[in-house]
């Protein structure tokens, strides 16, 4: 399956030079844990230059090359420090890029660590790399600007649009606390800024309640867009929103338009600009993908709306200019075209690279070149430099160049049956000796349940899996109840319901033992995040089931992420996401597995960043590690001074899984299957 589209992020992943390394038995640990040797790429719109965030020495960097006919060409590089994480790259004219990072820093004064989103401006040698906007001092307080872009102008490429919330502004680049009373009133307004002089002009005065603005597909300031949670639970999903009428040159609202109010998703504008693409359940489980009318104010027949399965988003064309399709997922990715040009390009990438997934990370305005990404669950990703006229590929690298000689396991989507009735759809990667035709019997299997936990596993390549698979074991990945894509009523059963969640994860490992798969004796049950407070709370509600469980960066203490969120002014959203999944205070600190360190009896491998600011630190790990000092469960310790919740930094995530291939193998024992 083909998978053309741009993504909203503006781009992800890979490399530039594929190495070939013949590997030893086994696998070093290093060739996995390596970061993805690109994790992002753009080209500009001429097609004469590549952008990447590229690895190099254990660390993300920015590097630019020229595109010659004999390759890439006159490299360049931008590192800005330990402290910065990179998220994506796009060039905004030929000779300007703009780079979006997150930056960590220890504020003292404030409340420790603090991590923001920037936007850097940057030549194309990168020799002059800036942040585009300062920090804000506002009535007293300080605010940072997120990088949040309404828009981009094809007749004028000097400017963007962007978000934030004051024009008060200060030429002192300090990195400071973003969250405060000072300014969390304070609406977020639109701007033009201009990449060149930094100059900064407003557009129009916002509201506090919605951060996000958006342009049409000509190019003009048309929505303003929030979400609010609304009931007890806060489950019902409310738009808040702004749109401006072209007849009237009026701005209009929820009250004009009634039938975008509620529980509905708006994905954005058609090449109509009276035509919007929305998300709708209209009275079903699922939600589907509908085009509004904003001159009728009506709602014209599905485009898509299947049970089972969430519609998952557009596609756009390279150009921005218009919807060339949709996606969704059920037991795989599904990108289905309804534009002629797109469905077109589609076939010729099919041809080209039957039976793998393919997508487009970038392409140039004219549709020449493209950056794709081709890959399978068993196949290791590598990045492309494709050019549609010529229809020459060219490999600019392996997402994980030391593995390029390695052969990976197989990966299967399967589906087992809960405790009541229900199907909870999974995935099962294998050693790479079951290509061989070996019996799956009596394996040493690692359980992996995801974060969030409103998130999901997809059928492909996961590097994570791929790992354990490579040491012997095999691994199932489930996508319990709670889990996003499959309706409202699979998310809210376990959002509901945390207990409902932990049930599915622990029915998934009575499959592997009662189908002979898995050996009962040797299971283990690792995570991160949500993740990790599943595996957690599994191997103390069910020790018996477990050899050892491990967590990375996990939830230990429900109340604290309670009191946490509430904090920082999430009052609904942790009604809705954590909150309405406990019947009270007490039942969250009896499934909080700092509460329960008596009833550990498996052992462990915690391991958290210092710098983490999703799960923090000192709120959860420092709790649990007191809490087990009280215990006699066999616990291993691992600590980041500089990790954050994402194991962005290569030194770490070499750390991290050095010690769980050790915690593994001391628990669970060498596999037979075991290359």
């Amino acid at each position: 399956m083909v998978k053309l589209f741009l993504r909203s992020c503006f781009g992800m992943v890979v490399f530039l030079v594929s190495l070939g390394i013949a590997t030893a038995k086994p696998v070093p640990v290093e060739y996995f844990a390596q970061l993805p040797a690109i994790k992002d790429a753009a080209l500009s719109p001429d097609g004469k230059t590549l952008a990447t965030i590229a690895e190099q020495d254990g660390k993300h960097v920015v590097a630019t090359f020229k595109i010659t006919a004999n390759g890439l060409s006159d490299p360049h590089a931008f590192d800005a420090g330990d402290n910065a994480r990179y998220n994506w790259v796009r060039w905004a004219n030929n000779d300007k890029l703009l780079i979006n990072l997150t930056l960590s820093e220890d504020i003292t004064k404030f409340r420790g660590n603090v991590q923001s989103d920037w936007l850097y401006v940057a030549e194309r040698t990168l020799k002059q790399v800036k942040p585009l906007l300062d920090a804000q001092f506002v009535n007293g307080g300080v605010y940072l600007d997120y990088a949040n872009i309404a828009g981009f102008l094809d007749d004028d490429p000097d400017h963007i649009i962007m978000v934030f919330k004051s024009d008060t502004r200060s030429r002192k680049s300090k990195l400071v606390d973003t969250i405060g009373v000072e300014n969390a009133n304070l609406p977020y307004s639109v701007f033009k800024v201009n990449l060149n002089t930094r100059s900064v002009d407003k557009i129009r005065r916002g509201s506090r309640n919605m951060p996000a603005w958006y342009t049409d597909r000509q190019g003009r300031l048309r929505m303003g867009l929030g979400y609010d949670r609304k009931g007890k639970d806060g489950a019902r999903l409310i738009a808040d929103f702004k749109l401006k009428n072209l007849a009237s040159n009026k701005w209009e609202t929820e009250k004009d338009h009634p039938l975008l109010a509620g529980d509905v998703y708006i994905y954005g504008f058609d090449a109509n600009p009276d035509m919007l693409y929305i998300g709708r359940y209209a009275g079903r489980d699922t939600r589907g993908l509908y085009r509004y009318n904003l001159k009728t104010k009506s709602v014209e027949p599905a485009i898509y709306h299947e049970d089972g399965h969430d519609i998952g988003g557009i596609m756009v064309s390279a150009d921005r200019k218009r919807v060339v399709g949709y996606y969704y997922a059920d037991d795989e990715s599904r990108y289905v075209y309804f534009d002629e040009l797109a469905k077109k390009r589609n076939a010729q990438l099919e041809k080209k690279f039957p039976d793998f997934d393919v997508v487009t990370y970038d392409e140039t305005p004219d549709g020449e070149w493209a950056v794709l990404q081709v890959s399978a669950p068993d196949y290791l990703p590598e990045m492309i430099l494709y050019n549609y006229k010529t229809d020459k590929a060219s490999t600019l690298s392996k997402l994980y160049p030391k593995l390029t000689d390695m052969d990976l396991g197989p990966v299967k989507a399967v589906k087992y049956t809960a405790w009541d009735g229900t199907k909870i759809p999974a995935y099962v990667t294998l050693p790479p000796a079951f290509f061989d035709g070996a019996k799956l019997e009596n394996l040493p299997f690692v359980i992996f349940p995801h974060g969030g936990p409103a998130s999901r596993n997809y059928e492909g390549f996961d590097y994570r899996a791929q790992f354990l698979a490579s040491r012997g074991y095999g691994v199932l990945q489930m996508n319990f109840r709670g889990s996003t894509g499959y309706g409202k009523a699979y998310k809210d059963a376990g959002r509901k319901n945390w207990q409902v969640m932990q049930n599915d994860v622990v029915d998934g490992v009575k499959w592997l033992i009662d189908k002979g798969y898995a050996d009962k004796d040797r299971i283990c049950i690792i995570g991160g995040s949500y993740g990790g407070y599943a595996a957690v709370i599994s191997a103390i509600n069910n020790p018996e089931m477990y050899a050892c469980a491990a967590s990375f960066a996990g939830v230990m203490d429900i109340p604290r992420l309670v009191d946490g969120w509430l904090a920082s002014g999430q009052h609904r959203n942790t009604k809705y996401a954590i909150a309405s999944g406990f019947k009270n205070r007490a039942e969250m600190r009896a499934q909080s597995p700092a509460r329960r360190t008596d009833a550990l009896k498996t052992p462990l491998l915690l391991a958290h960043g210092e710098r983490d600011v999703v799960v923090d630190f000192k709120r959860h790990f420092e709790v649990m590690r007191r809490a087990l000092e009280k215990g006699n469960a066999k616990v291993t310790y691992l600590t980041m001074p500089l990790g954050d919740h994402y194991l962005s930094r290569g030194e770490d995530r070499l750390a991290y899984h050095k010690a769980l291939d050790k915690f593994l193998h001391d628990n669970l024992g060498a596999s037979a299957a075991a290359p």
